[in-house]
């Protein structure tokens, strides 16, 4: 085997390991009592009124969380877009898993302490049809295969979505990707 292709068999191996996981944390959170969690999202973050139901990949409304820099409103700087998955783990311990990753928190103190800055594009995942959504290749067990979708979805239409509405830097040559 290549190198590329044990490279993409561990990282299925690990992916499918860490959802078994998250599903035995699942249930066990669930037999515990409901505690509701404070939101912890910064100020500088939001969710778009916009929702994208992807054609193709499940019938889910997608909810884009959208962080912009401490510095957004008062300058006519252009941004470089970093696009995450998983949204409702980003930014907010409330809607989060298994607690918030801090996304917002660690650029605002990057920004603070160095000056760079980034628009963040979160897509919420469509729960428990997550691993259709993000995995190349059906698995008999887990489910899949619609990843190309989904990339087609963030490359065709959400990127020329924020690309029209916020200050961002767009590639200089024009891509279009037919996956």
């Amino acid at each position: 085997m290549n190198r590329i292709t044990i490279l993409v068999i561990t990282f299925l191996l690990v992916f499918m390991s860490c959802n078994k996981k998250k599903s035995e944390e699942k249930e066990e959170i669930q037999t515990e009592k409901t505690i509701e969690k404070l939101s912890t999202k910064a100020a500088n973050v939001s969710i778009l009124q916009t929702t994208f139901v992807i054609n193709g990949l499940n019938d889910i409304a997608h909810k884009i969380w959208l962080y912009l820099p401490p510095n957004y409103t008062t300058s006519t700087e252009k941004y470089d877009v970093i696009y995450m998955h998983d949204a409702q783990n980003l930014f907010d311990d409330a809607t989060s898993f298994v607690g918030e990753w801090g996304i917002d928190e660690t650029l605002n103190t990057l920004y603070k302490n160095t000056g760079k800055n980034f628009i963040v594009v979160g897509i919420e995942n469509g729960g428990e049809k997550r691993i259709e959504e993000y995995t190349p290749w059906k698995n008999e067990k887990y489910g899949g295969g619609k990843g190309a979708i989904y990339i087609n979805f963030l490359v065709n239409k959400l990127k020329p979505f924020i690309d029209k509405k916020y200050r961002t830097k767009p590639a200089s040559r024009k891509h279009r990707y037919n996956w």
